[in-house]
């Protein structure tokens, strides 16, 4: 396993980490808590030193599970978490047609404070606003609080996790208070390179490191058999891949060339096309179980792409991946 600093931090990121809702969300399929256990156990075995998961995962239970699988490893891996969606009210679940956010001062400190106690640790490497949207990015407050809870020792550093609406805004038009934030979670992968546009730039200009989550868009670019039918009953899927998700799978072959004398695996060229920017830390792929995780662990030390890969990976973005022609083949 290969590691990489993030900026301005003393955080040294496995290339390659574990997003805990792949593990707790219902939009993935249940894992059994031992199973799940099991398998961060062998991440950890395997070198992955970061961990990220979110408060509203299973309502608490992905932080819950962190905790209780690494409280005796606490110091020897890196755990973020996520919060600003308001599950302590008391309307039932099934109720709220959409999950409330809340980025008030006052409420982002008891999300936090929430948030230890389930991890059963007292403090978080990485503590990431989840979702906000720009006109939270414009608001002081929001930082103030955030550096209260560096100083009060119970954050060490803060970020924000991005839709991917936010890769497609042009952040240079606004005033943004981007104050000490360490690294912005986005969307990322062969057929979602929006993030390249906008967020790239910032990253580089203010020393923003950037954690790549959806390496795979949503399984489309691994070996595994994904219909149309599957991906477009997902809201993220349409939301994020939909049109160049379809386009890929009638036509897998135009990307043929990613594996054919490196070696690689089609999923381990995707998590090293993200890897390939040097502003991006560390990969979120969806591990659900030992096969996937020996598979994407491989990438980190797996030959990384040819410039003439990535110009042509490009190029297959930037037309829509409508160009069918040998020079793809």
């Amino acid at each position: 396993m290969k590691y990489r600093r993030l900026p301005k931090t003393d955080l040294n990121l496995s290339e390659i980490g574990f997003g805990v809702w792949t593990l707790v969300s219902n939009s993935v399929v249940r894992i059994d808590e031992r199973d799940a256990s099991d398998l961060l156990l062998r991440a950890y075995d395997r070198e992955i030193n970061f961990f990220d998961t979110e408060d509203i995962y299973g309502r608490g239970y992905g932080e819950e599970l962190l905790g209780n699988v690494f409280r005796k490893k606490r110091h020897e891996v890196i755990i973020a978490t996520k919060g600003g969606y308001d599950f302590h009210n008391t309307i039932p679940w099934i109720e709220q047609p959409k999950l409330t956010q809340c980025f008030d001062p006052g409420f982002i400190k008891l999300a936090c404070e929430q948030s230890l106690k389930r991890l059963k640790t007292d403090y978080i490497d990485i503590y990431q606003l989840h979702n906000p949207e720009l006109t939270v990015l414009e608001k002081e407050d929001i930082l103030e609080i955030l550096e209260l809870l560096v100083k009060e020792g119970k954050i060490r550093y803060y970020a924000f996790a991005l839709s991917s609406d936010m890769s497609q805004i042009p952040y240079e038009e606004r005033e943004l208070s981007l104050g000490n934030i360490r690294s912005l979670q986005i969307d990322y992968s062969i057929l979602n390179q929006e993030a390249s546009r906008y967020l790239f730039p910032i990253a580089k200009r203010e020393g923003i490191g950037l954690i790549s989550r959806e390496p795979h868009a949503s399984g489309i670019l691994t070996d595994m058999i994904v219909t149309p039918y599957q991906l477009f009953d997902s809201d993220q899927f349409i939301h994020t891949h939909e049109d160049l998700g379809g386009k890929y799978i009638n036509n897998p072959e135009i990307l043929r060339f990613l594996g054919e004398d490196s070696g690689r695996s089609l999923s381990q060229s995707a998590i090293k096309f993200c890897l390939a920017e040097p502003s991006i830390i560390s990969v979120l792929p969806n591990i659900t179980n030992t096969e996937n995780l020996n598979d994407y662990i491989l990438s980190s030390d797996s030959d990384d792409l040819l410039d003439s890969e990535l110009l042509r990976i490009k190029k297959l973005w930037q037309s829509g991946f409508e160009v069918i022609g040998s020079e793809y083949y």
